[in-house]
């Protein structure tokens, strides 16, 4: 069926507006029930489920260089037992026992750490050993997990979403459904069909062909997709890229339905969702939970499902309620008991009170004492004791008898199981895979362009180095540079190849969900990609070898043209192979980078180019017969010199020797003779492509993600953990009161508010097709008469419009509207954090014009996604910020009290000394991230505070206490923004003011909420349902005469169903227009207009510097967390010291004592080559290595200076000023090991060539560190900055002076090599340990014929001054243009930073 006749279907089904899957559900569920057959259904049961992890806490849990070390060292001896291991036991569960009946919806509730993940990914059969012990037994249908495949049989919705980036909602979608197979629908539809024939049963056509098509399996589109694109609201957005990271895509609430949706695709009877709801709107939310419902009531799914915030109207959905606290389940049994039950303990939930909200802050220490109800005083009951008594409960006492009847295996049972692995295998998973792989290659088209395009000038330039009008075949001379092109030729496609490491790496997260949903086995998902970067190896192959191999002037023979074509697509894969084998082997981007370039350097050491193979000391003469790329250069230089015109005889040969040119040639470098070699180097790839491959398919098949979320404790958290499990009071039940500091209170005032983008060409935008994408709003008409054509403007789409209000001191303002109404671009409008658009109107602060300058340093802005340094401490976060923040008034001490007042505030002192993490790895979870965001701002004692949705995420209790927090906040005489999406009652009416917004960004309401929401009545709605329209599905009441709200009803829901286009559609009212009628928004004006004049006598902000702190405090500060940065990532310092070490025993090794051998040009060749490879290849690493981690300080970098922190030349002066320590010390490590093992320490000056050495290698780290830097700040993604770099590699190295000499490049060229750091570079070191050695001579005769100024003995300093144009006695002027590189590069990063900002608003 096509894409157009699955939508007549579907339309026949579910209505299109409504939604409403039920109707659909509930006619295929009558239809299965007249034929007298039933779903398939699975009870899942698990007993005595315990799991505990071994986790550090406190200073050890810190992860440094020297801790990296250490643990490294002591790792076996802890596995031996001779030294006691530093961790201590965790208890994640504790001895649960449940189970979960088919056709019932069960709500998982708890708070964050409690559990909630754990017990999920147990009972789906996705917790993997390691760190984990697992204990205990769960099963299906009376069977154990590893009797079938769970991961096939139940799906899992973790909490963080991972999606290809680069494919669309329904491609997504498709590719989910398609791998994981129709299931036994198509029996199901066979077995009803044929009784209904047999029964004479008339069928419903719709049903019957919806139910077909969805039973088809393996199809590239499916109409399970386009179902579940209608319930779940994304049909708006299908064809919109998923996006994430640094490509944009879908809104954050369409990914987590999305994330919903790619298992809801699928036939799986048990599903397990952890926090679905994130991010969405109530009426979003009671949307997807409804969908939910209806899995479970008519399709007799089993639904466990872990929500945060359910709304009332969402809470009663819910059949069966689970709640669990510090690894104990606390209740588990139907809905309705959970409030009596807790009521015969003595708690009682308040009338306006969300029952989700209750149950979970019941259980906190902190918060149990406002609920109780019972006689005489409080005291705290811990969960232990709630455990305890709801086993004695008659919930509990059923739940035991239920869980104590035996559930043995049946054949019935076993038939809702799934027993093979995939559901697709062979040919049809290779074929899905590869159509996936073939889309993404077309959406990564840009990247591939420009990489060709790189290779295609980066061939001109070599062909117009090595002309064929300057190189003869004439002499060995000659010869040795059609060898250098060759060896560059391979290098330059190795190097083309590490820009595959990091899209393989980026990939790898996706991947590893995918393999654990079973959706494809790991082979399908490494061939694909294999096979389709054949055709860009041709590409880039044959762009290279047209262009280099008839400009250089190479045997002008078709087939040897084709051989050295065949050779480099042979490199070109193998690199690709190696590679994406580095990345699924490291997992981890800084390490794969490290690793995968250290591989690069010895495999190119041992190619036979520059150390002659001959010369090879014998402990290393076997490596090159496994380095495939010695076997790629052998083949190409065989291939040219088998040649008929190298086989003149060579006339400096011994007399009576038959020795030709070309084999006289190939000797001085040491490489073999022969054709045969062609073959041989051809075979030598195909088997490294194979072995890469092999291993990757390997290392995807059995290796975890580099590193997975676990619990890291402070020794106060573990300890509050433990009082809470016992009832002991908490060590930290200490509360702070309000925030001291003196502020001046603020109102901000606004007045028609205006915000637009412009489109791109030939972009429509339909107003109401997407919901839920903030950018589709309102789009401004095109000027009369223009037909879009050439000439014609842009269509701007408008995203605020006559947008009026005020915010006060003192007073907690909510900014609430559905998803794609502004909210947040209003703020980023007030703030002054939009970098992109057109704002018009007028802002006022105190009555006075709004500066941007001066409005940062009195607000503050807490964005909702959180972007915190990932190695600070939470002390360490908030102490930066007040450093940076509070006025130079503040002394040290009153700063160190405010952010201790501002730790209590948040309820974050617990958690002082952890690394904050990154979100998905260790560190903080996300509701103490976000608390800690939240802190952050509050530490600068901000007048204005704006907050972007600071509950989502969070759960109940965790979104009290940042609202207490607010609240108290507030209560000092602040003003206070708040955008936020699923209040609970409590929540929604802790707010004093309203202003909602419609999509399209104009406001409907702006006024106050009062006690109750009581005062809240929006122009055109004068009265509150009954009930929402959320709850229950009914038409929302737009006249006079609706009642009243019932108590229990969520006011929020209400506002936020209100105020969707589909309500004003069933009103036929324009909410925007009528508000703007109003008598409420004529008194907001007025109240507007009054802030537009300043007082007589008022002064308007004014403040002595741009920053609250001097430049001087600035760096001060920069460069000390810059310090505890950098020693707190090992994963890159740790890496590259371990490599530094590595590279330079190897080079020792293989050159040990070398400098001593200074006889003919080749032993010179052998020793510049050294060096000129440890210059450039040690920079190289350092490059690579070091932009992953400047990417992920950018990031912070741009939040804090959007905050007005500091300047962007302290910022990287910091960094700078770290990295000349880090080098410093890298620079000496190698020195030491390298400068003495080759022995370049000879002679009497031996101190002085190693001062040299030191300084050039110095030099050089720190120009290619600062490169790495430059690269990021001037690129909007780590993808792109591999490939700029890849193209600087290929010139530095063709231009440094090693594969052509100074005295051998063209006139032409010259210049660059000026230009080149690496050039100047290997002049240094070469001209200060060769430079001065009058000493020994070389033998120079028969080097080259056409001129007589080799053809005899001179010095080695001479030779090096003749042949490679190095003058010793210009030392003192070329150690100066190196670190002067080092500075330009850190000036342009400067600049870059300065100017850009790749993080569009």
């Amino acid at each position: 069926m096509s894409r157009a006749e699955r939508k007549v279907l579907l339309d026949r089904v579910v209505d299109e507006n409504s939604k409403d899957g039920k109707t659909l559900r509930q006619a295929v569920k009558d239809r299965l029930d007249r034929a007298g057959l039933a779903r398939p259904r699975v009870e899942v049961r698990w007993e005595d489920l315990a799991v505990e992890a071994r986790v550090l806490f406190g200073q050890r849990a810190r992860p440094t260089v020297l801790s990296f070390y250490r643990d490294a060292l002591l790792a076996p001896l802890v596995a031996a037992g001779l030294v006691r291991d530093a961790r201590v036991r965790l208890r994640i569960l504790e001895r649960c026992s449940g189970r979960l009946e088919p056709g019932r919806l069960t709500l998982l509730l708890g708070a964050p750490a409690s559990g909630k993940s754990t017990l999920l990914h147990a009972l789906a059969g996705a917790l993997h050993g390691g760190a984990l012990k697992v204990r205990g037994r769960v099963t299906y249908n009376g069977r154990a997990l590893g009797e079938f495949q769970a991961r096939r049989t139940a799906a899992l919705v973790e909490q963080r979403d991972m999606h290809v980036a680069q494919l669309t909602v329904r491609e997504t979608l498709d590719f989910a459904a398609r791998c994981q197979g129709s299931g036994s629908r198509a029996a199901e539809v066979r077995e009803a069909r044929r009784r209904e024939k047999a029964a004479g049963i008339e069928v419903d056509w719709a049903v019957d062909a919806f139910m077909k098509a969805q039973a088809l399996p393996g199809r590239r589109e499916s109409l399970a997709t386009d179902l579940q694109l209608r319930l779940l609201d994304l049909e708006c957005c299908q064809d919109t890229a998923v996006g994430g990271g640094w490509f944009r895509g879908v809104s954050g609430g369409q990914v987590k339905r999305t994330s919903a949706g790619e298992v809801l695709v699928g036939p799986q009877r048990v599903y397990f969702l952890d926090e679905v709801t994130t991010g969405l709107d109530s009426a979003t939310a009671h949307q997807v939970v409804s969908v939910l419902r209806d899995l479970a009531h008519l399709e007799s799914a089993t639904v466990l499902a872990a929500l945060q915030q359910p709304a009332p109207e969402t809470f009663a959905l819910f059949d069966d309620v689970m709640l669990i606290s510090e690894g104990l389940v606390l209740f588990h049994g139907p809905r309705a008991d959970a409030l009596p039950f807790f009521e015969r303990l003595g708690f009682a939930c308040p009338p306006r009170k969300d029952p989700a909200g209750f149950l979970q802050e019941v259980t906190s220490a902190r918060d149990q004492a406002q609920f109780w109800a019972g006689k005489g005083e409080w005291q705290h009951m811990p969960v232990r004791d709630i455990a305890a008594a709801w086993r004695r409960s008659s919930s509990g006492l059923a739940a035991a008898a239920a869980l104590a009847a035996p559930l043995r295996p049946s054949r019935d049972g076993d038939a809702a199981l799934a027993w093979a692995p995939y559901a697709l295998r062979g040919w049809r998973a290779f074929k899905a895979c590869l159509q996936r792989e073939w889309v993404l290659t077309e959406r990564y088209s840009f990247l591939y362009k420009f990489r060709t395009a790189q290779v295609a000038i980066m061939a001109i330039i070599t062909g117009t180095m090595f002309l064929r009008t300057r190189i003869e075949p004439d002499s060995v001379l000659n010869g040795s540079m059609y060898m250098s092109v060759c060896f560059y030729s391979v290098m330059i496609m190795m190097f083309n190849g590490l820009t595959e490491m990091t899209i393989a790496v980026d990939r790898l997260p996706v991947f590893y969900k995918q393999r654990d949903m079973r959706l494809y086995p790991a082979w399908a998902y490494t061939l694909p990609t294999t096979f389709l970067r054949v055709f860009y190896s041709a590409t880039e192959a044959g762009v290279w070898s047209l262009i280099v191999y008839w400009a250089v002037g190479f045997t002008p023979e078709v087939s040897r043209f084709l051989s050295f074509y065949l050779i480099l697509f042979l490199v070109h894969c193998n690199a690709l192979a190696m590679f994406r084998m580095f990345a699924a082997l490291t997992r981890d981007m800084v390490v794969a980078n490290s690793l995968g370039s250290c591989f690069l350097v010895v495999f190119l050491m041992l190619s036979g180019y520059i150390f002659a193979q001959t010369d090879m000391p014998r402990g290393w003469a076997w490596a090159t017969w496994v380095d495939p790329l010695a076997y790629a250069v052998q083949a190409l230089i065989a291939n040219e010199f088998a040649a008929k015109r190298w086989s003149v005889p060579y006339e400096f040969a011994d007399p009576g020797s038959t020795t030709t040119l070309g084999e006289a040639a190939l000797d001085v470098r040491g490489f073999r003779r022969g054709q045969r070699w062609v073959g041989i180097g051809c075979a030598a790839q195909l088997a490294c492509i194979l072995l890469f491959n092999a291993l990757t398919v390997v290392f995807n098949r059995y290796m975890q993600p580099f590193e997975r979320p676990v619990s890291v404790l402070s020794k106060e958290g573990l300890a509050e953990r433990e009082a809470a499990r016992a009832g002991r009071p908490s060590p930290s039940a200490q509360r702070a009161g309000g925030l001291a500091l003196p502020f001046r209170p603020l109102t901000l005032a606004f007045r028609d508010i205006a915000y637009s983008v412009e489109l791109p060409k030939g972009v429509e935008v339909d107003l109401l097709a997407d919901p839920d994408n903030p950018t589709h709003a309102r789009a401004a008409a095109p000027a009369a008469g223009g037909n879009g054509g050439l000439g014609a403007k842009r269509q701007r789409l408008e995203i605020l419009r006559g947008v009026t209000g005020t915010f006060r001191p003192g007073v907690l303002t909510a900014l609430v509207g559905v998803s794609g109404a502004g909210k947040t671009t209003l703020m980023d409008v007030l703030a002054g954090r939009k970098t992109t658009g057109r704002i018009s109107g007028d802002i006022r602060v105190n009555s006075f014009p709004w500066e941007r300058r001066t409005f940062a340093r009195i607000s503050g802005y807490v964005e909702q996604t959180d972007v915190n340094a990932p190695k600070a401490t939470v002390w360490e976060a908030l102490a930066f910020s007040a450093a940076l923040r509070l006025p130079p008034s503040v002394t040290p001490r009153e700063r160190a009290d405010f952010v201790e007042q501002v730790l209590h505030l948040v309820e974050l002192a617990p958690l002082r000394d952890l690394l904050v993490g990154v979100p998905g790895g260790t560190g903080l979870s996300l509701e103490q991230r976000k608390r800690l965001t939240i802190a952050v701002e509050l530490v600068a004692n901000p007048a204005i505070i704006f907050l972007d949705e600071p509950t989502t995420g969070l759960d109940a209790r965790a979104a009290a206490v940042v609202m207490r927090a607010i609240r108290n906040i507030v209560d000092t005489g602040r003003t206070v923004v708040t955008t936020i999406h699923q209040p609970s009652i409590d929540i929604f009416e802790a707010f004093d003011e309203l202003l909602l917004l419609k999509r399209g960004g104009r406001p409907i309401y702006c006024g106050p909420l009062g006690a109750s929401s009581a005062d809240m009545a929006i122009p055109g709605v004068p009265a509150l349902p009954e009930q929402s329209h959320a709850a229950d599905g009914g038409d929302a009441e737009g006249g006079g005469g609706g009642k009243r709200a019932r108590p229990a009803a969520n006011p929020a829901t209400w506002v936020l169903d209100i105020s969707r286009p589909s309500a004003e559609q069933r009103l036929g009212i324009d909410f925007a227009e009528v508000y703007a009628a109003s008598s409420m928004a004529r008194s907001v004006a007025a109240a507007v207009e009054a802030q537009m004049y300043p007082r007589p006598g008022a002064a308007p902000l004014a403040f002595p510097g741009r920053y609250a702190a001097s430049l001087g405090v600035q760096l001060r500060e920069l460069a000390a967390r810059a310090a505890r940065t950098w020693w707190r990532t090992p994963d890159y310092n740790a890496t590259r010291f371990l490599i530094t070490l590595g590279i330079a025993l190897i080079f020792g090794s293989m050159y040990w004592k070398r400098a001593h051998v200074r006889y003919v040009p080749a032993d010179v060749m052998n020793i510049e080559g050294a060096l000129y490879f440890c210059t450039f290849f040690m920079g190289v690493v350092n490059s690579i290595v070091v932009q992953p981690v400047f990417a992920g300080e950018r990031a912070v970098c741009y939040r804090e200076r959007a905050a007005g922190m500091y300047a962007v030349l302290p910022f990287s002066l910091s960094l700078a000023g770290v990295e000349l320590l880090y080098n410093a010390v890298q620079a000496l490590l190698y020195t030491l090991i390298v400068f003495y093992m080759v022995g370049f320490n000879m002679d009497g000056s031996s101190t002085v060539k190693f001062w040299w050495f030191l300084t050039f290698m110095y030099g050089t780290l720190m120009y290619c560190t600062m490169f790495g830097l430059m690269v990021i700040a001037i690129s909007p993604n780590l993808m792109i900055a591999a490939v700029i770099s890849a193209a600087f590699y290929s010139m530095w190295n063709l231009f440094a002076g090693f594969i052509l000499p100074r005295p051998r490049m063209p006139g032409w060229w010259e210049w660059y090599s000026n230009v080149n750091p690496v050039a100047w570079s290997v002049y240094g070191l070469v001209a200060s340990q060769l430079g001065d050695d009058y000493t020994y001579y070389v033998n120079t005769y028969g080097l080259d014929v056409s001129t007589g100024k080799y053809g005899e003995d001179m010095w080695v300093a001479v030779f090096v001054q003749r042949y490679y144009g190095y003058d010793y006695t210009q030392l003192p002027r070329v150690a100066p243009i190196v670190f002067g590189f080092a500075a330009a590069f850190w000036a342009i990063a400067t600049v870059a930073l300065r100017f850009t900002n790749f993080q569009k608003r």
